[in-house]
């Protein structure tokens, strides 16, 4: 009972101490100062130029702010435009994220099969609903390619090209095969492949979170 009341009073004492060196004022004036920042930010991405709106996404996404980048990001890709869609994809996949690929297995012919052969290797997991995850980090930029590779392929991924992105859509290879991807309103890359004894297998790669 004393441990409980001596903890309780120290909590107070604390809170007491936080109200009195911060004032509501003071906090009311930090937290317009940081929203109306980034009410700025978004003001130059929604700039009615187009040209300054894709320039302030791109310098923004190179900025390596996190807060800046997630907006520029999702920004981009929830636009209606497919050329801003790419430019926000392209510096996402610049950056070097580890993109998880979901794949849902429950209505393929022989899913066993499949995760053995293209799962396992990939050190990937599958749950007991039947739904696959692999991880894979997006490695460098190839110029003479027009695609991102991996990282790691060294230790038995894929060589090569590993992404190419248009404005209709990303291309992702994975386990000797091209997948065809599109940007669906939840900021999720979807579409389909083929696999081992397997055909229309669903992927998706949460892109915006």
């Amino acid at each position: 009972m004393k441990t409980i009341l001596a903890s309780a009073i120290i909590a107070l004492i604390s809170s007491t101490a936080f109200a009195q060196s911060v004032s509501v004022a003071d906090l009311r004036a930090q937290i317009d100062a940081r929203v109306g920042g980034l009410n700025e930010y978004q003001e130059l991405l929604n700039d009615p130029d187009p040209a300054r709106s894709m320039a302030a996404m791109e310098i923004m996404m190179a900025s390596g702010d996190p807060a800046l980048v997630k907006m520029a990001k999702d920004y981009g890709i929830f636009s209606p435009n497919a050329a801003v869609r790419k430019a926000a994809l392209d510096g996402y996949f610049a950056s070097g994220p580890v993109l998880e690929m979901q794949f849902d297995l429950k209505d393929l012919r022989d899913a066993n099969y499949f995760a053995m052969r293209a799962i396992e290797p990939y050190s990937g997991t599958v749950t007991t609903e039947n739904t696959a995850f692999v991880q894979i980090s997006v490695g460098d930029w190839v110029e003479k390619d027009q695609c991102f590779t991996v990282n790691g392929w060294e230790n038995g991924l894929d060589e090569g090209c590993f992404l190419r992105n248009s404005e209709n859509g990303t291309s992702l290879y994975f386990f000797g095969r091209w997948w065809f991807l599109t940007l669906n309103d939840q900021g999720e890359l979807t579409g389909s492949g083929s696999g081992p004894r397997n055909s229309g297998i669903p992927i998706s790669i949460q892109v915006a979170q």
